[in-house]
């Protein structure tokens, strides 16, 4: 005899590929060797998703109006429709604008 044990794996590995042929039931294989491939589609996803907003959000920005359309931005409001000594509310870029005639 040359001493070397015939049972012992070969490869790195081999003795987790005959555990995995040994197990019966389908349900308890796939969960315990899919679950790495879970976790990466699932991180790798996250990522994806991360990556597609802060595009979009880019993308959204770049298209819109420039700062000196905004900044050009103005409001009319006719103080004939206010009565003297009262005020008036209106909204103007998403803030409210205060006007006492």
């Amino acid at each position: 005899s040359s001493g070397i044990n015939a049972e012992w794996p070969l490869r790195p590995g081999d003795h987790r590929k005959n555990n995995w042929r040994n197990q019966t039931n389908p349900a308890e294989r796939n969960a315990t060797n899919n679950l790495s491939t879970y976790m990466m589609v699932g991180a790798g996803g996250g990522a994806a998703l991360y990556m597609a907003k802060y595009t979009l959000y880019g993308l959204a920005l770049m298209l819109g109006p420039g700062r000196d359309m905004y900044a050009a931005a103005a409001i009319e409001v006719d103080l004939a429709t206010i009565p003297e000594g009262k005020n008036a509310v209106f909204t103007w870029r998403g803030k409210p604008l205060f006007i006492r005639h």
